[in-house]
């Protein structure tokens, strides 16, 4: 999809260009089967205008009916991504905002669970990651990595309708690295 081609055309802008010559700036899934199967997928994929960055959108929904009452499953995944190298050097910069969310019945076992007949299961999770590469020459460069993301999950329970759970967690991770090339087959990190 869109956004495995945009990381690796930040590394290299000739694969957008090579992915895009063979397989069009627009992709489209759909998967349709038993038990109410309903999958779609859409990216789009995007050169600038210099041809050394991409921009792309991302959306995603995974849906089936399950094969009891409280099976089924609903999944969505949005995003943007948005890369660039820079003009006069191999350095670049990236970043993603996605969002994910699924609605899901928890009696979805083979067997029928009379505990999970009625049960709920939520989760939101929007997530942003940042990253830049600086690169001044072949033996060395520098790369930071950040990613916020913030989940919520929810549970129900349709038999006792007082009842709710929530959990709310938040994530903040940084990496900062620096290489450099020693010889020809040797790399420190």
């Amino acid at each position: 999809g869109a956004q495995d081609r945009i990381q690796a055309a930040v590394q290299d802008p000739t694969v957008l260009r090579t992915a895009t010559r063979s397989y069009g700036d627009t992709q489209l899934d759909g998967l349709f089967g038993e038990e109410g199967t309903r999958d779609y997928a859409l990216s789009h994929l995007q050169s600038n205008a210099d041809h050394r960055g991409v921009w792309g959108v991302t959306g995603e929904r995974q849906e089936t009916d399950g094969v009891r009452a409280n099976a089924d499953r609903t999944f969505n995944r949005y995003g943007v991504t948005y890369g660039q190298k820079a003009a006069d050097s191999p350095s670049a910069f990236f970043v993603l905002a996605e969002r994910e969310d699924q609605e899901m019945g928890l009696d979805n076992r083979v067997a029928a669970d009379p505990f999970a007949a009625q049960v709920r299961y939520e989760y939101e999770l929007p997530r942003l990651i940042l990253g830049r590469n600086f690169r001044k020459n072949e033996r060395s460069q520098t790369r930071f990595l950040l990613q916020s993301s913030a989940l919520t999950l929810r549970s129900t329970d349709g038999s006792a309708p007082d009842f709710v759970q929530r959990f709310r967690d938040g994530s903040f991770d940084g990496e900062l690295r620096h290489d450099v090339r020693l010889g020809d087959h040797h790399l420190l990190s």
